[in-house]
This record gives C-alpha cells, sequence and structure tokens, in this order.
C-alpha cells in the first residue's frame, strides 16, 4: 500500500482497479503536497514495476522446491513423514534451510538449491542402506533403545545418560495408560524418542489365548469402491469382476456404482456397503420454491 500511494496523478487508471477511490485521493494529495520531480517519479515506477516479476520468480521457486521436496521424500522412504531419528532430523532442518534461501534470496540460482537437495537425499538413502548392512553404523547413526523402567523402577543412571527426566518419563507413561510404575514391567525408550511399555502379566488386556477360546482368521478387509469409483486391483485379487459386483451391490437394493460412498469385502466374503448421502438442495432454489408461483392444481381456492 505504501508504494501504491507514491505513484503520481496520471496513474489513476492504474491505482482504480486495486485501491479504489480512496487510495487514489491520498496519492494525488500526497504527490501534491511533495511536490515530486519527474525523475523520483520515474524511479518510484521503476520500482513498482521491479515487484511482480521478482514476486512471481519466488512463487514458481516455491512451487518447483516444493514438488521437489515431495518427490525427495517419496524417494527417501516412509521414514520422513514418521518419528525422526537423528539422521533424519538433519537431513530435513538442512533441507528447509537450503530450499528456504534459495526460494528468498533470488541472486543464488536455483541450481545450487536443486543439487543441495539432491546430495542431502543421496547420503540419506547411502546411509540408510550402509546401516542396513552394518550394525556398528546404525548404532552410531540412530543409537540404541534403551530401557528406562526394569520391573517398576526407574532406572536413573540410563536417565542421566539421556538427559531425560522424570517428569517426561511419568507424562509419556500415562499417555499409553499406565499411571502407576507397578503396572510397567519394561519400558523402553526408542531410537525415534518414542516410549515403548510392556505391562505385567497382570495388566495385560486380556486375550482370546488366556481362556482358550479359538478365534476365526480375519485378515483385512479389502476395498472395492471409494466414492462412487470402482477399484480393480483389490478387485482382481479377490478373485472377482465387476459384474459380480454389480449384482452383489443389486442384491443389497444398490442401483448403481454411483450411488455407493464406500464398499468393502470382509474375508467371509461379505460386501459391505455405505450409500452416499443427498445432497442439500441449494439455499437459492428453495427460495425460488416458496416464492413461485404453485402448480393451478395445488392452489387453493377462496
Amino acid at each position: 500500500m505504501a508504494i501504491l500511494l507514491l505513484m503520481p496523478m496520471q496513474q489513476d487508471r492504474w491505482l482504480e482497479p486495486l485501491t479504489g477511490a480512496h487510495a487514489r485521493a491520498q496519492a494525488r494529495m500526497w504527490c501534491t503536497s511533495s511536490r515530486l520531480s519527474g525523475k523520483d517519479t520515474q524511479g518510484v515506477r521503476q520500482r513498482v514495476d521491479a515487484v511482480w516479476p521478482r514476486l512471481l520468480t519466488v512463487i514458481w521457486r516455491t512451487a518447483f522446491f516444493y514438488f521437489v521436496l515431495l518427490f525427495g521424500i517419496r524417494v527417501s522412504g516412509k521414514r520422513e513423514v514418521g518419528k525422526l531419528s537423528p539422521m533424519d532430523l538433519v537431513v530435513a532442518i538442512m533441507i528447509a534451510e537450503g530450499s528456504t534461501m534459495t526460494i528468498a534470496n533470488l541472486s543464488i540460482p536455483i541450481w545450487d538449491g536443486l543439487a543441495l537437495i539432491v546430495v542431502l537425499i543421496g547420503l540419506e538413502i547411502l546411509l540408510s542402506w550402509a546401516s542396513i548392512k552394518s550394525t556398528k553404523l546404525r548404532t552410531w547413526i540412530a543409537g540404541n533403545p534403551s530401557i528406562v523402567v526394569r520391573n517398576g523402577e526407574i532406572i536413573q543412571d540410563e536417565l542421566r545418560k539421556l538427559n531425560y527426566n522424570v517428569h517426561d518419563l511419568m507424562a509419556q507413561l500415562r499417555q499409553k495408560g499406565y499411571a502407576n510404575l507397578g503396572d510397567v514391567e519394561f519400558a523402553i525408550l526408542e531410537t525415534t524418542g518414542d516410549l515403548s511399555v510392556i505391562p505385567t502379566s497382570q495388566k495385560r488386556p486380556l486375550q482370546p489365548a488366556d481362556v482358550g477360546v479359538a478365534t476365526q482368521y480375519e485378515g483385512v478387509p479389502l476395498p472395492l469402491i471409494v466414492d462412487g469409483q470402482i477399484l480393480y486391483e483389490p478387485l482382481e485379487r479377490a478373485g472377482l469382476d465387476v459384474g459380480w459386483l454389480k449384482s452383489a451391490l443389486a442384491a443389497q437394493g444398490v442401483a448403481s456404482v454411483q450411488d455407493v460412498f464406500f464398499a468393502s469385502l470382509d474375508t467371509q466374503g461379505r460386501l459391505i456397503v455405505q450409500k452416499k448421502m443427498p445432497r442439500p438442495r441449494p439455499l437459492w432454489s428453495l427460495l425460488l420454491k416458496k416464492s413461485g408461483p404453485k402448480p393451478p392444481g395445488e392452489q387453493r381456492e377462496d
């Protein structure tokens, strides 16, 4: 807005779509009182004209690095979007810092930022592969899980070594559903910072095997329809075809696949169908219906 107020009186048409009559009047008053010379006015106009190319450059650089980073995260593995190890955290910080500098500082060539991202992701993949092959390297990079509670007792030396205080430990135990240390047989602080809790045998949830009850295999249901679209890969994996799917829908009173919001097939061969909810009518159509004339047959005779 400050730049727009510096524009001369002759630029009224340019100011109109952006600032309106009020801003034009302010610009006219400012220019009259300041008595800008021709050179000053030309310099202001040049600075304003230089804003748009720079802004467009920042926009396309931002979009470019967004897709580059998205592709890089997909290549480096799903580990990046979950809990971060020390190596993952370092890479994430460096990539974010390098991308921000390249986007904001237009004097830095875009290929410099791209090279930084490629090198960091390459190192990430290389070290991840090497840590799989070498246990020592994996220990040096990510560390080892640490037992912080054993048989209901906190291991104080381990807490000091990890710079991990009792309050954080108790908070994580409560988040896991264990407020009493006596209910915890082992608590292990993983390399990602997550706390794994193994309760005592008396505090574990009752399982069917504990009472000798036999259970059937459940498996994972296969989604077949999502928002009116047939998922052909799960359908082929189940050994079925579109004809069977339409027949099963017709048996449940569904005329079209487009009417199904979600449908899945469980391991027992049952098709579970959820229909789409009817869309609410637009407000303007309701208003027209109320205000419009009634059909002749519905008009009441006085």
